[in-house]
């Protein structure tokens, strides 16, 4: 045999080998493919979690209902962001700031308007809080410096031309400062109290420009015009001062009927998509801010107008004593009914089903997630 057939024999057997080798890998691979795809999905969210140290995952929804301030959530629903809070509301008479969530038409205005008789708001304003931006009002600076009409708010910036001249960071630092400044006055003027005292960022009836709904006005970047929970709760540890959030409900179909009569959005179908996204970043946002809900009131809700516990709760903490019930049936004297099967037929056509369905879906799921996590 020469020299040159040995090297032909000797490299097509390493061929061979090469293959049967490839095509050992390549079946082992295959044969063991689920194996493989099981451990993943039980390991690549733990491996990222662990990366991003972040808590483990527990759905809301599995979590048994407060019933009094004593019940505590377990501790791995407590995100990271909240760890370094400052003291509790009502320590050395300090107040806690409260963000009032909720989708446009859920009852911003009558909030507006009880906030009006409200105990803690008559302090606020004694204190010159609600005297107007101009004048120095500072609840009212607030609202003006998270949200302006001209579009140059830190939630609602322009665009275009206009976003040259736009500083969020000096927005951001001006909300910082008048946190921490009205802070310290509440917590001077109350140095001897120690009941909690709960101060309404929005719906508060200082300004009435914005009602800081989701999402807030109408016209360009309307998509876009919602309060980022983040920011706001970044804010208030820059800040060193508590603050929390509830949620604002209604039945969904009532909603669309009440910005479409004004006229917020296109269509039903451009209302119903709108709405089943600010929901899903709602329901991310509460999850994830869980150990921060005071509360959940459906006011212009058929169900939930009528849960007086809820009605007491919302008196409670904005420092009613007695006789917020009197005020709110007063306030709140419509009859609230749940919409016809026909009504809602009429309103939202059948080849729309699926996007209405959504809707629905994440409505009743961002209720269920605030009642699971209310903390008193």
């Amino acid at each position: 045999m020469t020299k040159q057939k040995r090297s032909r024999r000797a490299l097509l057997g390493f061929a061979t080998a090469l293959g049967l080798t490839f095509g050992s890998i390549v079946f082992a691979a295959t044969s063991n493919k689920s194996i493989t795809s099981s451990f993943l999905r039980n390991n690549d969210q733990t491996l990222h979690r662990r990366l991003l140290g972040l808590p483990q995952f527990i759905d809301p929804k599995t979590v048994t209902p407060r019933t009094d301030s004593s019940t505590q959530l377990s501790s791995t629903v407590t995100s990271r962001a909240l760890s370094d809070d400052p003291p509790a509301a009502g320590a050395g008479g300090r107040p806690t700031f409260v963000f009032l969530i909720g989708l446009e038409g859920v009852g911003h205005h009558l909030v507006d308007e009880m906030m009006g008789k409200s105990p803690n708001m008559r302090a606020a304003k004694k204190l010159g809080m609600c005297s107007g931006a101009r004048k120095g009002g500072r609840l009212s600076l607030l609202e003006r410096l998270m949200f302006d009409m001209g579009g140059n708010g830190l939630f609602n910036p322009r665009s275009g031309a206009g976003l040259s001249r736009y500083n969020s960071e000096y927005l951001y630092n001006e909300i910082v400062s008048i946190l921490n400044s009205v802070d310290r006055d509440v917590a001077d003027y109350r140095s001897k109290a120690t009941a909690p005292f709960y101060v309404p960022i929005n719906s508060n009836n200082c300004m009435n420009l914005s009602m800081m709904s989701f999402p807030n006005y109408k016209g360009e970047n309307r998509v876009y015009q919602s309060v980022n929970l983040d920011t706001y709760y970044r804010a208030c540890r820059d800040a060193g001062v508590e603050c929390r959030h509830a949620y604002m409900y209604r039945d969904p179909y009532r909603i669309l009927q009440s910005t479409l009569r004004r006229d917020f959005n296109a269509d039903d179908l451009d209302g119903i998509r709108l709405y089943t996204m600010e929901l899903q970043i709602i329901y991310a946002q509460m999850s994830y801010y869980a150990e921060k809900n005071l509360g959940c009131f459906g006011f212009l809700d058929a169900v939930g107008s009528k849960r007086m516990e809820d009605i007491d709760r919302f008196g409670k903490i904005f420092g009613w004593t007695s006789g917020f019930r009197n005020l709110y049936n007063k306030m709140n004297n419509k009859e609230l009914l749940p919409m016809t099967e026909q009504e809602k037929q009429e309103m939202v056509p059948e080849h729309l089903s699926p996007f209405m369905k959504s809707y629905i879906e994440i409505h009743e799921r961002v209720v269920d997630l605030c009642y699971s996590t209310i903390n008193e």
